[in-house]
């Protein structure tokens, strides 16, 4: 717990680190909030990272408690991607952020959906996030963004595949009030 004071004060961070996956998180109980302040962040940053039907709901809670989270991979032993399985389902309510930096690819694999539908909480996903020139967001069958009823923003980092045609996410996000924004990343 990096809880903020019940008189005041900003909520902390808990990051918890290691070289694989960080898979066994049904476990966890984090608390960053600040009941008279902003909310801190959880962070995670293995090398790789694959979000699955065990530890979603983990997410979930966390987020809906109003704990903002941070999924950060690196460039050790694995390749850095951000991998949700299929039928995966991340949803919360909360004015808390999800920020997914991958320092290659963020993959949605068949019928893989993150989900805000009410409050302010935003989504920002970021592939190659340290500008190696490789990196991008993938969707397969079925998979998505879905912001209906949600006053969040959501923002996309990624490299396209040709700069004079950006990537059409428009299938793959509903929005609610909050604007979506795909930034095209130049890496020289």
């Amino acid at each position: 717990s990096a809880r903020g004071g019940s008189l005041g004060g900003k909520g902390g961070f808990i990051e918890t680190s290691a070289h694989e996956n960080l898979l066994g998180t049904a476990w966890l109980n984090v608390n960053t909030t600040a009941p008279l302040g902003m909310a801190g962040a959880w962070i995670l940053d293995p090398s790789n990272f694959i979000i699955n039907t065990g530890n979603a709901p983990t997410f979930a809670a966390t987020l809906n408690a109003g704990n903002n989270l941070y999924i950060q991979t690196g460039s050790g032993s694995g390749a850095g991607d951000i991998i949700l399985n299929p039928n995966v389902n991340l949803s919360w309510t909360s004015s808390a952020d999800l920020t997914l930096l991958a320092y290659r690819h963020i993959t949605f694999n068949s019928n893989a959906k993150i989900n805000h539908t009410s409050g302010t909480g935003s989504l920002n996903l970021r592939a190659d996030s340290t500008g190696t020139g490789t990196g991008t967001i993938n969707f397969s069958s079925g998979s998505g963004v879905n912001f209906a009823g949600s006053s969040g923003d959501v923002n996309f980092f990624y490299n396209p595949s040709s700069y004079s045609s950006p990537t059409n996410f428009s299938s793959r996000v509903t929005m609610g009030t909050g604007t979506f924004t795909p930034y095209m990343l130049v890496n020289s």
